[in-house]
C-alpha cells in the first residue's frame, strides 16, 4: 500500500514537471482581482505599482491592468514569444496583492503565475516555432560608436545635473538610457555609460523579435539614435544580401526620416539583418475571462 501511495506521489509530481505548472510553490497572501472598464477621463495612475525592488515590496498593485505584462513577467518571456488570445489586451483589471515579507523577484513572478492559474484558470505549453529573428553586425563602413568617456559611476549624482540638453531633450546619467517621443511619431534614444546588452534589449523591443549581438562590441558607449516610428516601413529590414544598396535603404517613403534600420546604419553605423530562425513560445491554451471570486 505504501508501495503504491508513494508511486502515485510520484507521479503527480512528475506531471507537474513535465506540463510546466508550479506545485504549490510561493504564492500572495492575500489577492483581490476586479474587473474594471475602461478609464472615461484622464486617471492619476494606471499600470503596476510596489512588489520587490521597489519602495513598496509588501504591496503590489496595477490599476487598469491588462493581463498581457503580468504573463510575461510570470512566465518571463518577451512581448515576441507570447501566442494569446487578443482580449488580454483589451480587458482591464484592478488587482490588489500581499507580498510575504522578503520575497525575490524571481519569487514574485512565480507568485503571479500561481495567481493567473488560479483565479483565471491559465494553461500553456511551450513549443518551437519558425519565426522572424534579427542579427545586429557592424555596416559595411564599420561601427560609428565611440566609446564612453564618462568616468564617473552610474547613480553618482556629481556626474549629470537634472534639465534638458542643447537640443532639448532631457539629460541622462551614466548607466541609463531614456527614450523620447513626439506627436510626430520620432522616436529618440539616448544612451550613456551603456552596453550592446541594453542596445539589443531596446531593438529586440522595437522590431518585436529576437535580436542577437554579432557586432564584436564589448566596451560601453555614449550614443543618440533618432527614427520615425513608421512601422509599416519599418516592418521591412534592408536585404542581407545587398551591399550595394543606398545609405539611406530603411527611410520612410513618407517624410524621408530614417526608420529604425536606416538610423542604426546611418548614425550608428550598424545593421539589422533578417532572417528565418527558431522561436521559443508560451501557447496560452486556456485562460478565463473572467477571474474567480476573491
Amino acid at each position: 500500500m505504501n508501495r503504491q501511495l508513494a508511486f502515485v506521489i510520484l507521479m503527480v509530481f512528475m506531471s507537474c514537471a513535465m506540463s510546466g505548472q508550479p506545485a504549490g510553490g510561493p504564492a500572495f497572501e492575500v489577492a483581490t482581482i476586479r474587473p474594471v472598464p475602461p478609464p472615461t477621463g484622464r486617471v492619476a495612475r494606471a499600470g503596476p505599482n510596489g512588489g520587490p525592488g521597489t519602495r513598496d515590496p509588501g504591496l503590489y498593485t496595477c490599476t487598469f491592468c491588462e493581463l498581457t505584462p503580468l504573463i510575461l513577467q510570470a512566465y518571463d518571456i518577451k512581448s515576441y514569444q507570447l501566442s494569446a488570445p487578443n482580449w488580454i489586451q483589451t480587458e482591464l483589471f484592478d488587482i490588489n496583492a500581499k507580498v510575504p515579507e522578503g520575497a525575490t523577484k524571481e519569487q514574485f513572478g512565480l507568485m503571479l503565475r500561481h495567481l493567473l492559474e488560479e483565479r483565471f484558470k491559465v494553461s500553456a505549453h511551450r513549443e518551437t516555432r519558425e519565426g522572424t529573428v534579427y542579427e545586429l553586425i557592424p555596416a559595411k563602413n564599420g561601427s560609428k560608436l565611440k566609446a564612453t568617456t564618462e568616468e564617473a559611476k552610474p547613480g553618482d549624482p556629481a556626474a549629470w545635473s537634472p534639465g534638458l540638453d542643447k537640443d532639448g531633450f532631457p539629460t541622462v546619467p551614466p548607466g541609463r538610457t531614456s527614450m523620447t517621443a513626439n506627436v510626430r511619431g520620432t522616436m529618440r534614444m539616448r544612451a550613456k555609460k551603456q552596453t550592446m546588452e541594453q542596445l539589443i534589449a531596446m531593438l529586440s523591443a522595437q522590431v518585436r523579435g529576437p535580436v542577437t549581438d554579432s557586432t564584436g562590441l564589448k566596451g560601453e558607449y555614449d550614443f543618440t539614435l533618432s527614427w520615425t516610428r513608421d512601422l509599416d516601413a519599418a516592418s521591412v529590414a534592408p536585404s542581407a544580401s545587398s551591399e550595394s544598396r543606398s545609405p539611406l535603404a530603411g527611410v520612410s517613403g513618407s517624410d524621408s526620416e530614417p526608420t529604425l534600420f536606416g538610423a542604426l546604419e546611418l548614425q550608428l553605423g550598424l545593421r539589422l539583418d533578417r532572417k528565418k530562425g527558431p522561436i521559443e513560445m508560451l501557447v496560452i491554451d486556456h485562460i478565463e475571462k473572467v477571474p474567480t471570486q476573491n
